[in-house]
This record gives structure tokens, sequence and C-alpha cells, in this order.
């Protein structure tokens, strides 16, 4: 059968959905339906944590049964079954998964050299600071936290280390991933060099992967916005009773796009002032001086 043997590597907020979705434009490349399984990583999600944060945009078992007939962004899938089914009728050169949460995962990176040691791997990385604001915003978004940036940075307990900071530091992730693969099994590339020439990174995956040249269609926008609900109160209602995974069971894309256009107002965004920034930039310091050593290139990009 089958494996996958192309992951997309990059934390949260780097651009990786916008990414996966004009690649799965090429015939050669099939992205997995559920675009972030996460199965190489399961073991980081404890199973409690879950199910009390309806973390899961679909159940596993729900969708192998073929009960779900839309693309799916998130979902732990932790059985070797399960996450076979996600390769059924892929036939292309190239299968994808994009999970977000393999970059930094330490259980990922032995699973999946186990699984396929001949896979490769597009990463994706983005300005640690911008980066760390980007996930704040969407942390503020779906109800995760109702504080300041200034107050998370200074609550341990909220878990900030984890998706702030920690989620910024991708060089001893990467070391380790080029130490175990092998460097010539990766290309590295930038946000904020896609988002400038999008057809110029994609030409440079094709090239990397030896494909060719697809005529892709770079107005497809799939990216994850940071536009707050227009409701707060009624946007932690639905998440935290599930009822937004309920919905999504029954309606197709094209309503629900229409129906986040109308519940998120996208010229609204949590604010971050300087002294956040500046704060940022004193945690992420040492990342800065590490990522320099390996590409001298960020100082220009992230400076």
């Amino acid at each position: 059968m089958k494996k996958t043997n192309l992951f997309l590597l990059g934390a949260p907020r780097s651009g990786t959905t916008q990414l996966a979705s004009w690649l799965s434009q090429n015939e050669n490349i099939d992205l997995l339906s559920v675009k972030e399984p996460n199965y190489f990583s399961s073991e980081d999600f404890p199973k409690e944590y879950v199910s009390k944060t309806k973390l899961n945009d679909v159940s596993p078992e729900e969708y192998c049964k073929g009960r779900v007939k839309r693309d799916v962004q998130f979902s732990v899938f932790r059985e070797k079954e399960h996450y076979a089914y996600l390769l059924k009728g892929l036939s292309s050169r190239y299968r994808m998964d994009a999970s977000t949460s393999y970059l930094k995962s330490k259980s990922a990176l032995n699973r999946i050299y186990k699984y396929n040691d001949h896979s490769f791997f597009v990463v994706l990385l983005r300005d640690p600071i911008r980066r760390a604001v980007s996930h704040y915003q969407l942390a503020r978004r779906t109800g995760r936290t109702s504080k300041a940036l200034s107050e998370l940075l200074h609550a341990k307990d909220e878990g900030v280390e984890e998706y702030l900071i920690s989620g910024s530091q991708y060089s001893r992730h990467l070391e380790d991933y080029f130490e175990k693969f092998g460097r010539n099994r990766f290309l590295v590339l930038f946000f904020e060099d896609m988002i400038e020439n999008p057809l110029g990174a994609l030409r440079e995956i094709e090239a990397f992967l030896e494909l060719d040249c697809h005529n892709y269609m770079l107005e497809a926008d799939k990216q994850n916005s940071s536009a707050m609900p227009r409701s707060m109160l009624f946007h932690r209602f639905i998440h935290g009773t599930g009822l937004k995974s309920f919905v999504l069971k029954f309606i197709g894309s094209g309503l629900e796009s229409r129906i986040r256009n109308l519940y998120f107002n996208k010229s609204k965004k949590a604010e971050v002032t300087e002294a956040d920034l500046e704060c940022l930039r004193d945690l992420l310091a040492s990342e800065y001086s590490e990522m320099l050593k390996s590409f001298p290139e960020v100082e220009q990009k992230w400076g």
C-alpha cells in the first residue's frame, strides 16, 4: 500500500494552509483530505485534552465511516487503520501530510522515520515574532484566551510558552530532522518570500521534487484568518459546546465560506502594542541568533 511520502512542515500561522492548497492543485501531489491528521504526533495530544477543548474538527471514527463529505482542517488520528483510510484512492506520485504539529514534535520525528525514512520535506518558516503575534490573534479569535498579549506573556499557567514562544523556536527542531533524514531531503522556504512571489516558491518546490511546471490558480485563497468574531460570547458558546463541529457536519464548503464571511469581522483583530513586540523580541532573541547561523538570509527577511 502506498504511504505518505511528502510532509509540509511549519509552525501554526506560517502559511502552510495556503501553500498546501496551492500544491494540491498539482496533479502529482495529493493532499490528504484531512490537512492536519496529526497521526505521527498524536502522543502529544492527550485524549482528555482533545475532548475537553473540542480540538477535533471531526471524529476520526466518523470520518473513516464515510459520514463526512467535506475536507477537514484538523483532527487527531491515533489509529493506524484510520490514517491509512486517508490514503485510500490516492494515486499521485506524492501523498502529502501538512500537520503543523510535526515540526516541534520529537515523537513525530521518530515515528515518521520509522514509517517512511525516504520521505521528503518542504519546510515553511515565518518571522518568529510575527508568527507568535498571529498565533495570539488566532487564540483570541477561537476563544482560547480573552487576555491581552502583555498579560499572557507573564502568565506561565496559560501555556503561553507552548503555543507562542516554543512555536516560534524552529532551529533546534530543524537540526534534529536534518540529522535524522539527511539535509538533502529538505527544502526550506520562507513565508515572506512565498507571499511576495508565490509562483517562485512553487517552482522551487517543483524543482526539489523533480516535477514538471504546473499552471496554478494563485487567486484561490485558503489562508487562515486572524479576524475576530462579531460576537465573542456566542463564539465561546459554539466552541465550548461542540456546536461548531456539529453544524459543520451538515453544510457544504460553499455555505461554510459564506457563513464565515458574515461571522467574522475581518477589519478587527486583537490589539498588539509596541511593548508586547519588545517583550517578544527579548524572549525570541536567542532563536534569531540560532537561525542566523544556519540561514544568514533571515537577517534581511526578518530584520
